[in-house]
């Protein structure tokens, strides 16, 4: 029990610590600015109960859907014997 609330910290540190890189880099002072709309973000929202995704003006619920890079995956034997 200890073991996995450890990792979940571990995590989350190293999500914070990615988005506070992404804020330095950017210098973004203000969550309207651009840099930081663009980014790809999720939040929980209570009253739909449901996970949401924004990006700029867009707000959709998440599907639990993977759909990104299967244009540049590597096709080797190893991965064309992994399947999902």
């Amino acid at each position: 029990m200890i073991h996995a609330k450890a990792e979940k910290l571990k995590h989350l540190i190293m999500l914070l610590s990615v988005v506070a890189l992404c804020i330095l880099i950017y210098s973004i002072l203000n969550e309207r600015e651009f840099e930081w709309e663009s980014q790809l973000r999720f939040y929980w929202d209570r009253e739909p109960d449901q996970l949401m995704v924004r990006q700029c003006t867009g707000t959709f619920g998440y599907g639990y859907e993977y759909m990104g890079l299967n244009g540049r995956l590597v096709i080797t034997p190893l991965t064309d014997r992994y399947t999902l």
